[in-house]
């Protein structure tokens, strides 16, 4: 297995101490799949794979489909993990009440996107340009989705 990219480390020391060993995740907007396989081998954690396309470059089972409506029963998952996807929906808390309904925790690792530039800026990431970074948050034990960034019913936690 080929070394993760530099930037799967840090994104995963934001959570990893709210992650119980040999947990079943799944993560929702998985991309490429390198996050997930590398909570795979970490954690022991049998992770899911879900994204709108095939992107997997991993052998961890993909299941492509619509995050605001998982083909999942309630429960299925101990964690549900939404790394930087949240800000590319237009509805987000779809997404994190689905995550919420398929796992006991959730755990969101997020841009923090304001204003209008910034806005156009990640459209413009959206439709495949790479360019800029924004602000990483980790944030766990979700409970309610009511405005879910300004939510009590998160803890968040600065990642850099």
């Amino acid at each position: 297995m080929p070394a993760p990219p530099a930037r799967v480390d840090p994104i995963i020391a934001s959570f990893a101490s709210n992650i119980q060993p040999h947990s079943r995740i799944i993560d929702i907007g998985a991309g490429k799949g390198l996050l997930a396989q590398e909570m795979a081998r970490q954690f022991g954690a049998r992770v899911t794979l879900v994204d709108v396309a095939q992107y997997n470059q991993t052998d961890l089972p993909l299941t492509v489909c619509d995050s605001r409506a998982l083909a999942f029963a309630d429960g299925s998952f101990d964690y549900a993990l939404l790394s930087f996807v949240l800000h590319h929906s237009p509805d987000p808390d779809a997404i994190l009440r689905e995550g919420l309904r398929v796992a006991r925790e959730v755990v969101v690792v997020e841009n923090v996107v304001r204003g209008r530039i910034r806005g156009a800026i990640t459209r413009l990431i959206d439709r495949g340009r790479r360019f800029g970074t924004g602000r990483r948050r980790a944030i766990s034990r979700a409970r309610a989705t009511n405005g879910w960034t300004g939510s009590p019913a998160f803890r968040s936690k600065r990642s850099n």
